[in-house]
């Protein structure tokens, strides 16, 4: 209970009680009626002191003050000066307004700005933790292997860049294409193979994808005669087939409903030139167009009905760049497709689903690297099996699409 109002209790009892004298006066009017008033009268007759004041309670219950009456007999009427209980109320009304400072706590809707933390998306540039997989090029060191090729006159080769390099020199050049090489995985293939998972992880992974037209020169080591590796098509043969080796042997189609629009319309999508190449990449897969009920790009990694065992890898990546809503990776296996084309999916043929995930926010100016886990896949109409891959799908969302897509790869 407040002070204040706790003291107006005590000031309100005592005028109570001082009021209780005009119950004496009351007696004379008893008195009329049976002799009660005169022993309200004290005994002397005079309830009071002419003229004399005290505080009093009048109507309604307020403060006021009372003259006692000529001739002593009581108290006249208690006068609160009217209008103060008015005012009254008006106090009231105040401490309305104090519940108002409740709405401050509405401040608290500000820690909704954390929301900005977001920007930790941006630590997709950890990609950049593979330029570790620059170390790669420690792989470079393979360039010796290639030297190696040329026999103790690749060691020469060394020795031939201190001398002007007489012919053998000119040799060395195809050394430098082994630097390429050095790049390429294949390489890493070798016993620094586990290096080269490194280097996967690392976005420059893809820069030794460039390499990989090295990679054929990493073959010429003498190591073996695969051509692709983890590679399933970095676009730059330009035919819309994949890396046809190490048991690969698909190509690329595009699909849509026919409300859809989709470009490249041809069988096999061709690749096309980059406007502004990508390192030493020159081509990539280009889709633009209008999604309705569904459309995309997709390559088969083998020939269908034959599938893919991609049980040496923990993911697929590649590089995109452009403009799509929700653009998604989508992998069929052979439990997802349906009968239709060949698979084991016995549903309705649109209700057949592969395994996804998205791809996330593209740049329509810089490249990114998407690496998407064999653990992140799901939704499919049949669990994620790696062990039978049919097919790899880019799809975006409902809407205007056109994006870019390069170095597609496993790693």
């Amino acid at each position: 209970m407040n002070r204040r109002f706790e003291s107006a209790g005590w000031v309100l009892v005592l005028l109570v009680a001082g009021c209780g004298g005009g119950g004496g006066s009351g007696g004379p009017k008893g008195g009329a009626g049976g002799g009660g008033g005169t022993t309200g009268a004290g005994g002397s007759g005079a309830v009071c002191t002419p003229g004399a004041t005290q505080a009093c309670v009048g109507p309604g219950a307020c403060a006021g003050g009372q003259s006692c009456l000529a001739n002593g007999s009581a108290w006249g009427p208690c006068d609160c000066g009217g209008a103060a209980g008015t005012t009254g109320t008006g106090g009231s009304t105040g401490t309305t307004g104090t519940a108002g400072t409740t709405g401050t706590a509405g401040t608290t809707g500000t820690p909704g700005t954390t929301g900005t933390a977001g920007t930790t998306g941006a630590a997709g540039t950890t990609g950049t933790a593979g330029a570790s997989g620059t170390a790669g090029t420690t792989g470079t060191a393979g360039t010796t292997g290639a030297a190696g090729t040329t026999g103790a006159a690749g060691t020469t080769g060394a020795a031939g860049t201190t001398g002007a390099a007489g012919t053998t020199g000119a040799a060395g050049t195809t050394g430098t294409a082994g630097t390429t090489g050095a790049a390429g995985t294949t390489g890493t293939a070798g016993t620094p193979g586990t290096a080269g998972t490194t280097g996967a992880a690392g976005t420059i992974g893809t820069a030794g994808t460039s390499g990989t037209g090295g990679a054929a020169g990493a073959a010429g080591t003498g190591g073996g005669g695969d051509p692709c590796g983890a590679l399933i098509d970095d676009f730059e043969a330009g035919t819309g087939l994949v890396c046809q080796g190490n048991g690969r042997a698909g190509f690329w189609f595009s699909y849509r409903d026919n409300a859809s629009t989709l470009t490249p319309a041809e069988m096999p999508p061709h690749p096309s030139l980059l406007p502004t190449p990508r390192g030493s990449s020159q081509r990539a897969l280009h889709t633009y167009g209008t999604f309705v009920q569904y459309a995309g790009v997709a390559c088969y990694v083998s020939t269908v009905p034959t599938t893919y065992n991609a049980n040496a890898y923990t993911g697929i990546q590649f590089y995109v760049k452009g403009a799509a809503t929700a653009l998604k990776l989508i992998v069929q296996t052979a439990s997802t497709e349906s009968t239709t084309y060949g698979g084991h999916c016995t549903l309705p043929t649109l209700s057949c689903a592969g395994n996804e995930a998205p791809v996330g926010t593209l740049s329509a100016t810089d490249w990114r690297l998407v690496q998407i886990p064999f653990s992140s896949l799901t939704n499919g109409t049949a669990a994620f099996n790696r062990t039978e891959i049919w097919s790899i799908e880019f799809q975006p969302g409902v809407g205007a699409f056109d994006f870019w897509i390069d170095d597609l790869s496993f790693y």
